[in-house]
């Protein structure tokens, strides 16, 4: 195992990319014609450790589901797709944690095309490969590969162990045949459903209004070859292979002692689930409203965090710290009880003090009559296996003008700790606002 946190936080193939610098699809085709060049690909990718050697993390991270993260296994692999999920759903992740945990292009993947492609099957394979060369490219583009950690996932169990992942996670309903019916009945009504044949095999793309984006995949018949399935079927094989790949992400966030965020939530198996111990602050955390940037891009995010670090970490910290205070003092009460709580005593309050202050010192910070700051709240992915809060949100609507200078004076009294700690919020805002 590797002591560095190098292999952990770079992209294995960025170290191909750069050894022959490759920018575009020509530099791609170019070297794909030099034999030398492949086997340089497939020593890279051969050298990457499988999952359960690869190290764990110390830092605030967020393992991202099979349907959020860059792999393209679960949603569009194509680069087009890729890039708009990284500005819709990791920009609010940025929010809170420092980290996402995503698989990106596999290295299992490429070594077995490598070894098995035939001639005739290249077009397609370097087709796809520059396809994640140029997402990655992107990510390092805007800025936010130090807030990625690529990491390779599990993709298939014994029946033995995938029940045993799932039952330690507490989703054992995810392997629920009769679970998975139902939901696929459910998906099946409110869907649109499209076939397309490829072959021996049929591909669909299934719409839903909880879908960010399409959901596809490809179904064979299991008895007659080619033949066109039904569409419960379709919908069948597409809960079969969500709910495995839960179990996986699942998996992967124990290992990591991380929590996970899956989106598609109708497919989350909360029905017959266990509870794991240790993800009360997680699920506590789903149900909080957090005021955040909206209408941003992952890059402004990145540096904003960055520009103003000092201020996001102390956010950061009161927010944690307000969510055990709150879990400590009810006890046994509902994640949705102990969520409300910390709302009232700590979010509320403390926007509630911004506004006030606003209003009371506009002289001091110059900003306009009538400025205020709005709170919304949006519910998102399961929180497991973890102590870190998952707080993902939206609704930060506000045009605030402070100066660093001015606000520092005002806030150093004991009596506006508070405030204090929700400076990130008022430099948000002013950002939001501009």
């Amino acid at each position: 195992m590797a002591d560095s946190t190098e292999p952990v936080r770079t992209h294995w193939l960025y170290k191909w990319v750069d050894e022959y610098n490759i920018k575009s699809r020509d530099d791609l085709m170019r070297h794909a014609e030099i034999p030398a060049v492949l086997e340089r690909l497939h020593a890279i990718a051969d050298e990457v450790p499988p999952w359960y050697e690869q190290p764990t993390l110390q830092e605030r991270s967020i393992v991202a589901g099979g349907t959020l993260d860059l792999s393209g296994r679960i949603t569009c692999g194509m680069a087009e797709c890729a890039k708009k999920r990284i500005d819709r759903v990791f920009s609010q992740i940025w929010h809170y944690f420092d980290s996402i945990v995503v698989e990106g292009p596999s290295a299992n993947s490429t070594v077995r095309a490598l070894e098995t492609m035939k001639k005739r099957d290249r077009p397609e394979y370097f087709f796809h490969l520059w396809e994640e060369i140029d997402l990655l490219l992107y990510a390092r583009k805007i800025g936010i590969v130090d807030n990625l950690v690529f990491r390779e996932k599990p993709h298939a169990f014994c029946d033995h162990h995938i029940r045993e992942h799932a039952a330690e996670a507490g989703i054992s309903a995810a392997l629920d045949g009769d679970l998975r019916k139902e939901i696929a009945k459910e998906l099946k009504k409110s869907s649109q459903i499209e076939l397309a044949p490829d072959g021996d095999t049929w591909r669909y793309f299934i719409s839903h209004p909880e879908f960010s984006e399409t959901f596809g995949g490809t179904y064979k018949h299991p008895s007659k070859r080619g033949a066109k399935p039904t569409k419960q079927q379709v919908a069948e094989a597409a809960v079969r292979r969500c709910s495995s790949t839960l179990v996986y992400d699942a998996a992967m966030s124990k290992r990591l002692a991380l929590p996970l965020v899956q989106e598609f939530s109708f497919l989350w198996p909360d029905r017959g689930a266990s509870t794991p111990d240790g993800s009360l602050e997680s699920r506590v955390a789903l149900e909080l409203p957090l005021p955040v940037l909206q209408g941003l891009t992952a890059r402004d995010i990145v540096k904003f965090r960055a520009d103003h670090k000092p201020h996001f970490e102390r956010f950061q910290y009161a927010l944690t710290e307000a969510i055990r205070e709150q879990a400590e003092r009810i006890g046994s009460g509902s994640p949705k009880e102990i969520a409300a709580a910390v709302n009232e005593d700590f979010i509320r309050p403390a926007m509630a003090d911004i506004e006030r202050s606003m209003t009371e010192t506009r002289k001091l910070f110059g900003v306009k009559s009538g400025t205020s700051v709005a709170v919304g709240t949006a519910i998102a992915g399961a929180g497991i296996l973890s102590s870190i809060p998952l707080v993902i949100a939206s609704g930060l609507g506000a045009a605030i003008t402070v100066t660093l200078a001015s606000a520092n004076s005002y806030l150093d009294s004991k009596k506006d700790a508070k405030l204090s700690d929700m400076y990130f919020l008022w430099k948000a805002a002013k950002m939001h606002g501009k």
